[in-house]
């Protein structure tokens, strides 16, 4: 398999920062993003998200993700904080006709196409590989977690990957960081012996 494209923790901030500074605030784009990359979601998933599905008190949302499966996934304080925010200001996409969590002007359901196109405007705004994806959020969001020393069981769990196979790839993809942490760690490693 080839390895998926992932953004480094900079980069992320980069993304982030860029929204939240945006000249035209737009508190949906902010609480979407930060979502997106809080909790792996796939685009389709962030899509579908009803408000019936999401429990604020415990920071969770029942996904429907492929094959038609039910997991939890967990969300962070920042993400609470920008989706009550949203929620509570942003009038433009709030409609009490839909159930949708984000919506579109129209206040329908905002499509995944839409949100792809929210994700490269914003990528283009902060000078970051106009190449990333919503996709790379989900491969940054598994990257990071492995890097910060989750279990890759969880990281299954969380991405609703049914076999720890397809979860697998991103243990590959942080050997690059192991390989960092040794030879910056090792007294014999290549960064510290001068020929």
């Amino acid at each position: 398999k080839t390895l998926p494209k992932v953004m480094t923790k900079k980069e992320i901030n980069q993304l982030i920062e860029q929204v939240e500074n945006s000249s035209k605030k737009n508190l949906r784009d902010d609480a979407l993003i930060e979502l997106i990359y809080s909790t792996g979601l796939r685009v389709s998933e962030a899509s579908a998200i009803t408000m019936g599905q999401i429990n604020f008190d415990r920071s969770e949302i029942n996904v429907l993700g492929k094959g038609n499966k039910e997991r939890i996934v967990v969300f962070n304080k920042k993400s609470k904080e920008k989706l009550t925010n949203y929620l509570k200001k942003d009038k433009r996409f709030i409609s009490p006709n839909s159930s949708y969590l984000f919506q579109n002007r129209f206040q329908g359901q905002l499509s995944p196409r839409s949100i792809q196109r929210i994700l490269k405007k914003y990528l283009n705004f902060s000078g970051i590989n106009s190449k990333y994806s919503t996709h790379t959020l989900r491969h940054s969001f598994a990257t990071h977690l492995l890097e910060g020393g989750a279990d890759i069981k969880v990281i299954q769990q969380l991405l609703g990957h049914s076999s720890a196979e397809t979860t697998k790839i991103y243990t590959h993809i942080s050997s690059n960081t192991l390989k960092n942490i040794y030879n910056n760690a090792h007294p014999r490693s290549f960064s510290k012996v001068k020929n």
